[in-house]
């Protein structure tokens, strides 16, 4: 088209709203990945302070296998770019089918999240100890991941203290959760956690106990 035409013009503009679209996916794509990475970095520090600090309270710690293995499926093709996408910069209040189709895709792929064991009803079942010890892990290396700190400032936890009450758990997990984010020294997060009812719900009052004992002296983790 020596003199373009109407339709070349719009053929070109076309063209060039496509090649931008391309090339924004690229720079989302080639971002998250270094998102993904900081919140592995974040598990491991966070895996490693929680095992130090419950070492003698804790049977179930976290092992270096769930450690090394947290949240890989989110580089898989399933997750990758929907997870991207979603959490760029458009408006997240929009359905987004594709990312409700990835985030299934995550949790019935990793245990550590409770919807993993949620029935037909969606009811929660009992997750594994160990299950329970990596997800309140996730929730500290997520806060430094994703709000740029550790929960800290005299044993405050920003989110926690905002999600505590609608966290849909078993019983007995939610018990054991409680007992771990108060026996690693943030309990004024959690002040309506009640040791006593949770003795009423865990099948493993001993360990409950050993935890409140550690609860009563721990300080908040320090992290480097």
């Amino acid at each position: 088209c020596a003199r373009p035409s109407t339709r070349c013009r719009l053929q070109l503009c076309e063209g060039r709203r496509y090649a931008a679209v391309v090339l924004r996916r690229l720079r989302v794509a080639a971002r998250y990945p270094g998102v993904v990475a900081v919140h592995k970095w974040a598990i491991v520090v966070a895996g490693r302070e929680v095992n130090r600090a419950l070492v003698t309270s804790v049977p179930s710690l976290l092992s270096w296998r769930r450690l090394v293995a947290h949240d890989l499926s989110k580089l898989s093709r399933a997750e990758l770019m929907p997870y991207a996408w979603h959490f760029a910069d458009r408006d997240r209040h929009e359905p987004d089918p594709a990312f409700e189709r990835a985030w299934r895709h995550h949790y019935e792929h990793n245990d550590h999240h409770p919807e993993h064991f949620f029935d037909e009803h969606q009811t929660p079942r009992r997750m594994p100890d160990e299950a329970v010890v990596e997800m309140v892990v996730d929730w500290m290396a997520a806060s430094r991941a994703y709000e740029g700190t550790w929960p800290c400032c005299g044993g405050h936890w920003r989110w926690l203290e905002h999600s505590w009450d609608r966290l849909k758990l078993h019983p007995a997990n939610k018990a054991l959760a409680g007992a771990i984010v108060c026996a690693l020294g943030y309990r004024t997060a959690i002040p309506e956690y009640d040791w006593d009812d949770a003795r009423q719900v865990t099948d493993d009052p001993a360990q409950l106990d050993a935890l409140r004992a550690h609860a009563a002296t721990a300080p908040p983790p320090r992290f480097g």
